[in-house]
Formats: structure tokens, sequence, C-alpha cells
């Protein structure tokens, strides 16, 4: 995004603008821009994202697209010593989203099948998922294993809220202490019932129910 900026729409505006304030506002704020696929910007952005130090770095302001901007400064926040900040006001840029694959004979097929997916309103648990997966990757890389589980329970649920059964009701020991009980008796009275059933003497006959008929007979005879 900041490279299609960089490069394209900001030259595109400084050849068709006339206003010298306009030009000059363009030309400082490209000085500004940085583009993330410049190695030397990359690894200044992945230097700061693993730094642990409380020394105030520069402030730096990323352009992402609207469905990214809470997620992305959170998940920031998580991976590393970070404070980010959303702006919640218009910007004047528009982002419209570009698909770029090669030309080849399997490209009529994935276009089609993107928009079955499209369609389908499954395109949003796709993004979900691709997303996940890019954030692991990324964190692994810049930070190792140290936080994975940090990053991962961020993104599958709350780090402040109980993992729950149900939207209403949190998972407690409590909760899941019955259940043990209730298993356990089930599993013994099965266990009964399969050796009553298959726990043959050497007569055929079942082992236990002849011993509680020979037990019951005693009985009658006293």
């Amino acid at each position: 995004m900041e490279s299609v900026l960089l490069y394209y729409i900001i030259p595109h505006l400084l050849n068709s603008i006339q206003n010298p304030r306009s030009k000059g506002f363009l030309l400082k704020f490209a000085n500004k821009v940085l583009s993330i696929q410049n190695p030397s910007v990359m690894e200044m952005v992945d230097r700061s994202y693993a730094e642990n130090s409380t020394r105030a770095d520069q402030t730096m302001t990323f352009m992402l697209p609207d469905n990214l901007i809470v997620q992305e400064a959170k998940l920031r926040e998580v991976q590393g010593n970070l404070y980010c900040t959303t702006n919640n006001g218009d910007s004047p840029f528009m982002n419209m989203e570009l698909i770029v694959g090669y030309n080849t004979m399997l490209a009529p097929y994935f276009s089609r099948e993107w928009s079955r997916l499209r369609h389908s309103s499954l395109s949003q648990m796709w993004r979900k998922v691709q997303y996940l997966s890019a954030s692991l990757k990324n964190t692994n890389y810049r930070y190792g294993k140290r936080k994975q589980f940090e990053v991962l329970q961020f993104l599958l649920w709350s780090r402040r809220e109980y993992a729950t059964f149900h939207e209403a009701i949190p998972a407690s020991l409590d909760v899941i202490r019955p259940t043990f009980f209730i298993c356990a008796t089930i599993l013994c009275l099965s266990m009964a019932g399969f050796m009553a059933e298959n726990w043959e003497d050497r007569l055929g006959g079942s082992c236990i129910i002849r011993l509680m008929v020979e037990g019951w007979i005693q009985r009658r005879g006293m």
C-alpha cells in the first residue's frame, strides 16, 4: 500500500497539480513515507517491534485497510513493547483491494472459485484463517517461540475473559466436576456389564452370574 502511494499516486499528483503549496506539501509528505518493501525500512520496523526497552522511539504511522486497523494495533501491543493507537477519523485515502496473480492455465479456475467464495459469504472466514496463519508465522520469524502462545491466545480468544462453553456460562471446575463423576459411574457400569457377558468359565456360563445365582440359592436354603 505504501509502495502504491509512494511510486504511483504521489508522482501522478505532482504531475497534475499546478498549485505550488500543494506540490510543496506532497514533496514533504513523500519524504516521510517509507515503503515496507525497502529492506532497511523493514529492518527498522522489526527492530522497533522486538525491542523490550522503555526507551521512547520515533512515532511511526502505518496505513492499513479499515478491517485490519483495530486488530493490527492490538496485535502489535501483544507482540512487542509498543503503544499503538488508531485513527478513528476520516482518511483522505481510499483503499482498494487488488488480487494479483500469474496468468497461467489455472488462473481462470482460481478466479471462478474465488468468486464463488465471495458470493457464498465465506471470504471473511477465509481471511480470518489466513490472517491467523500469517500472524503466527510473522511472530515466529521476529520473536521466536516466546511470543507464540500470547499471540495465539489473542487471536483465538480474549485474554481478559474466561473460556466459555456457551456465551452466558463461564467454564470453571465447578461446572465440569459433576461431569467427571457421571462419566466414571457410566464407565464402571459398562465395564461390569462387559465382564458379565464375556468372562466365561469352563462350562460356558458366566462366572459372575453363576456366583450370584449360587449365593441366592444358599440364602433361600438357609
